[in-house]
């Protein structure tokens, strides 16, 4: 309880709670009790059955309980978190997450979000997924957070020469670059995230388009390209920059 009190007072000032997702936890007991579990029964005449029915009975006896707890799972601070769905509460601060991927779920007719947080540790990623409430809303606030903890430092660096990794393209106060490609900053054109629809999937990528040119640039899948909220907000500011010192040297030589 120390330790807890420890890193909340460390954290800061407390700006949300989420419980489980209670839409979900009743969607999953509709599928496993009038679903899965007459199957898993019927299948006990075979040996299949004896393996199956006990995780599908834990399967709908999870689902009830969330779907009855008014317990917090998730509370979010200033500077960090609490995880508390295994009854643990791990502390997760923001300045620890090295890399967060988010990807979009379809499911009945929504579109929700699951988180996969890497640390600079090492440790195993964190999942933060639609078992969570509202999780849209849980994901912008921790992008927030990163933002609010990491983005100045990132700044700072740029500034001495470091570059920024994304996977596999990096970004520099000179431009981007993938592989052997470069992209200087006065060449950026924009960035933009584009849906893409092939049957009944849906993409979602990262599109990089090079000036006065129509093809882009380069383009990653979305759900494979770590930090992207980091990459938009570095982007806008490094261009704008650029931007800036353009319009300021012209000015200067319409002076002289």
């Amino acid at each position: 309880m120390q330790a807890i009190a420890s890193h909340t007072a460390e954290m800061g000032h407390i700006i949300g709670e989420f419980g489980w997702n209670k839409k979900r936890a009743k969607l999953l007991l509709i599928i496993y009790g009038i679903i899965a579990l007459p199957i898993s029964l019927m299948s006990c005449l075979f040996i299949v059955g004896f393996f199956s029915s006990p995780v599908v009975l834990w399967l709908i006896i999870r689902s009830i309980c969330r779907l009855k707890s008014s317990r917090i799972i998730i509370s979010l601070y200033e500077k960090g978190l609490i995880d508390n769905r295994n009854g643990d509460a791990s502390p997760l601060f923001y300045r620890d997450i090295s890399k967060i991927y988010v990807s979009p779920v379809s499911m009945g007719g929504q579109t929700f979000y699951d988180y996969t947080v890497h640390t600079y540790d090492g440790s195993k990623p964190i999942k933060f997924s639609i078992e969570i409430a509202n999780t849209k809303q849980f994901g912008e606030a921790i992008q927030e957070g990163i933002l609010a903890t990491q983005l100045q430092q990132h700044l700072i660096d740029l500034e001495n020469g470091a570059s920024i990794p994304f996977d596999r393209l990096s970004l520099s106060a000179e431009g981007l670059a993938f592989r052997k490609k470069k992209l200087d900053w006065q060449d950026f054109s924009h960035a933009e995230i584009k849906r893409n629809r092939v049957g009944k999937s849906v993409t979602h990528w990262l599109e990089i388009y090079q000036k006065g040119q129509s093809r882009v640039w380069k383009n990653f899948e979305r759900n494979r390209f770590p930090n992207l909220f980091l990459f938009f907000n570095l982007v806008d500011h490094l261009s704008q920059e650029r931007l800036t010192q353009e319009c300021s040297r012209t000015y200067d030589n319409t002076r002289v």
